[in-house]
């Protein structure tokens, strides 16, 4: 990651990453375990729209309640606010993230795999909170498209990483 490069850089320990204690740990693991499970089970297994929209709910209460025990960690809020904006895209169109049609077809995609998962579908016109979708793209550097959100939660990620190396205490 650049955030290690970055920090070592800057004569930063890696070892220092093994001093970072994260709180409700076990609620952060649920939240990456059900992602998990939504993943594997799209186009293997049929769930009620409720109950995969449920689930993902679930997760994505589990990540916020685990970014806010965290909060004291440096570049956690900037993460978290990430997060918040990824979840309230996803909640405001039938809890699952638009992903624009034109982005993926610039990276070479037709959409296959958004029609059976139970977290992305392609952005509609009448989709709520459009800008704050998966609409951005750095093509060519980077194959994928992403969110603000997204963008808020890597820099809040890199944050945390190089803040944790590079501490003198």
């Amino acid at each position: 990651m650049l955030s290690v490069l970055v920090a070592l850089a800057r004569k930063g320990s890696i070892a220092r990453l093994g001093s970072i204690y994260f709180r409700a740990w076990p609620v952060l693991m649920l939240a990456a375990g059900l992602r998990l499970a939504l993943g594997l089970a799209a186009g293997r297994v049929e769930l009620p729209p409720l109950m995969a929209a449920g689930v993902y709910l679930v997760s994505y209460a589990c990540v916020l309640y685990g970014i806010y025990a965290n909060r004291r960690l440096p570049g956690l809020p900037v993460l978290g606010a990430g997060v918040f904006l990824n979840a309230l895209v996803i909640f405001a169109n039938d809890a699952r993230m638009p992903i624009s049609t034109q982005v993926l077809e610039r990276l070479g995609y037709a959409g296959e795999g958004i029609a059976v998962s139970y977290t992305h579908q392609l952005l509609r016109p009448d989709a709520r909170l459009p800008y704050l979708a998966d609409v951005l793209t750095l093509y060519p550097m980077l194959n994928s498209v992403f969110s603000i959100g997204d963008v808020l939660i890597a820099a809040g990620l890199f944050w945390v990483i190089y803040a944790t190396m590079t501490r003198t205490s």
